[in-house]
C-alpha cells in the first residue's frame, strides 16, 4: 500500500513538475523577456510584458512547490510575478509618459564611504520615451568649490574633512536618502534651479557587470579600451599614482588624472549605450535588477509613494531604525584600497540581549607593487546599532571606541579607528547589549552598499 502511494506521489509529481516547467519557459518566452524579443525596445514592450505577465500569475500558483527542485525555475518565476509590479515603475524611470531628469552619482567602491563608494563624478541623466535625451557629466570636486570652509562637518568626522565639507564628501551616512539630501543641500547652493525626479547612485561593482556584457569600449579621446578585467586598473588605479602619469607623460594609453572623474561617469553613459546598440537590453536588464537587489545600486525618488514602493524592494538603501541590527560601515579617506583589502565579520549572541562582533581586516596589497602610490589602509569604522544600545567591551583600533549617538540615523554607532599596512590583519572585537525592547528579535548583520564584508554567522 505504502509503495503504491509512493508511486502515485511521484507520478502526480512529475505531471506536476511537466506542467509547471512547460508554462513557466513557455510564457517565460511569450512574456518578451528572452534575449531576443527585447532588441526594438519601447515604452510598448512594457505595456505587452504587463499584459503578459498579469495573465500568468495563475498558473504561476501551480508551480511554486517545484522551486525545491529547480533554482533556475525559481529565477524565473521571481522575475515573472515581478514583471507585473514593477513594469509602472519601469515606465515611470524610462520616461514613458514624460521626460524624466535624474542625478547619478557615481560611487566609487573601491574608495568606500558610507553610502557606497566615493563620489567621483557625477552625471544629469534625462530619459524620454526609453531612451537617453541627454547626459552630462561633471567632476563632483568642481562643483561646490565656492562651498569650501563655509559649513561644519558633523561631529562624527572628527575634523577628517576639516574645508572640505561640501558636495563630494557628504555621504557620510549608510542610508542614501540622508546622503542624497546633504549632497543636494551643498548642489542647490551653486545649482538652485536643478529640479530631479530621483537621484540614482551606482558602484563601480554595477559597471563591472555591465562591462561583462558590452565587451571592450573605447575610453573617448584616448587609445585604449576598458573592459571587465581592466577597468579599475585602467580607470582608478593608474590615474591615482602620480608617479604613473609622470613616467608616461601625454600617452594616450594611460588616462590623464586630470579628466578622470568626468569620464568615469561619461564612460558610464557610452557602456550602457554600447549594450543597447547590440540589443542586449535584456541582458541590461537583469544585471540592472541584481544591482538593485545587492545594494549595488540605490534609488532616492521625491515622489512618496514611488520612494515607498522601491523601500520594499530594499532598493533606496535606506536603513529601519525599528529592528535589532548591526550595520558595518567602512569610511576609507584617502586611498582606492578596498579592492585589496579582505573583510570578516563573524558575530555570537552571548547573553540576553547581549552580542559580540569580530571584525577582521587583512590588507593583501604588496608594498613592492606600483599599482598605488599609498599601501596603508585608513579605515574610519562605524557600526550602527539600535538606538540607545550600549557598548560593554571592546579590544583592538588605533583610537578608543566610542558609542555616539546618530541623530540623523536615529541609530547608535561604534566609532573606531583601523589603520591596515600591506600584508596585516587587523582585529576589532567588541561587546554590545541592546534596550530591551529589541531582546527577543534576531539580530540582523548588514553591510553597507558596496562592501565585500563577508559575513558570517
Amino acid at each position: 500500500m505504502q509503495k503504491r502511494i509512493t508511486k502515485i506521489l511521484g507520478l502526480f509529481l512529475g505531471i506536476l513538475l511537466l506542467i509547471g516547467l512547460f508554462s513557466v519557459y513557455s510564457n517565460y518566452a511569450n512574456l518578451g523577456l528572452n534575449k531576443n524579443s527585447l532588441s526594438n525596445f519601447s515604452c510598448g514592450t512594457l505595456t505587452n510584458v504587463r499584459a503578459r505577465s498579469a495573465s500568468f500569475n495563475n498558473l504561476a500558483k501551480l508551480t511554486k512547490p517545484l522551486l525545491f527542485f529547480d533554482k533556475n525555475l525559481q529565477n524565473k518565476l521571481s522575475l515573472l510575478s515581478d514583471a507585473n509590479i514593477l513594469v509602472p515603475q519601469l515606465k515611470y524611470f524610462l520616461g514613458c509618459d514624460q521626460e524624466r531628469t535624474f542625478l547619478v552619482l557615481l560611487q566609487d567602491n573601491a574608495e568606500l564611504r558610507p553610502s557606497g563608494g566615493f563620489w567621483g563624478s557625477y552625471g544629469v541623466l534625462k530619459v524620454k520615451s526609453g531612451k537617453i535625451t541627454s547626459f552630462v557629466t561633471a567632476n563632483s570636486f568642481d562643483l561646490d568649490i565656492e562651498n569650501q570652509g563655509k559649513f561644519e562637518a558633523p561631529s562624527s568626522t572628527e575634523g577628517i574633512f576639516e574645508e572640505q565639507w561640501r558636495f563630494w564628501n557628504s555621504n557620510w551616512w549608510p542610508d542614501f536618502k540622508i546622503s542624497a539630501d546633504q549632497g543636494l543641500f551643498f548642489m542647490n547652493k551653486v545649482r538652485p534651479d536643478d529640479k530631479f525626479d530621483a537621484v540614482i547612485g551606482a558602484n563601480v561593482d554595477y559597471l563591472l557587470e555591465l562591462l561583462k556584457i558590452s565587451g571592450d569600449v573605447k575610453v573617448p579621446d584616448y587609445a585604449f579600451s576598458v573592459n571587465s578585467q581592466n577597468f579599475v586598473q585602467k580607470m582608478i588605479y593608474e590615474p591615482s599614482n602620480p608617479a604613473i602619469f609622470k613616467e608616461k607623460g601625454q600617452d594616450p594609453q594611460y588616462l590623464n588624472p586630470a579628466d578622470k572623474k568626468p569620464l568615469l561617469a561619461e564612460l558610464a553613459k557610452n557602456i550602457i549605450e554600447q549594450i543597447i546598440s547590440m540589443h542586449k537590453e535584456t541582458d541590461f536588464g537583469m544585471v540592472t535588477y541584481r544591482a538593485l537587489n545587492d545594494q549595488n545600486m540605490v534609488i532616492y525618488s521625491f515622489d512618496p509613494n514611488r520612494q515607498a514602493f522601491l523601500s520594499r524592494y530594499l532598493w533606496t538603501g535606506q536603513i529601519a531604525t525599528d529592528k535589532n541590527i548591526a550595520l558595518v560601515t567602512d569610511a576609507n579617506v584617502g586611498s582606492k584600497l578596498d579592492f585589496f583589502v579582505d573583510k570578516n565579520a563573524k558575530t555570537k549572541k552571548v547573553g540576553p540581549g547581549e552580542y559580540e562582533m569580530t571584525l577582521e581586516y587583512q590588507n593583501s596589497y604588496s608594498a613592492t607593487s606600483k599599482t598605488l602610490p599609498y599601501s596603508i589602509y585608513r579605515n574610519y569604522l562605524r557600526i550602527f546599532l539600535p538606538k540607545d544600545s550600549s557598548l560593554v567591551s571592546y579590544t583592538g583600533g588605533e583610537s578608543n571606541a566610542q558609542l555616539i549617538e546618530d541623530e540623523k540615523m536615529n541609530l547608535s554607532a561604534v566609532k573606531v579607528l583601523l589603520v591596515v599596512s600591506p600584508g596585516q590583519t587587523k582585529t576589532f572585537k567588541f561587546r554590545w547589549r541592546v534596550p530591551k525592547q529589541y531582546e527577543t528579535q534576531g539580530l540582523e548583520v548588514l553591510k553597507q552598499s558596496g562592501s565585500r564584508l563577508l559575513i558570517n554567522r
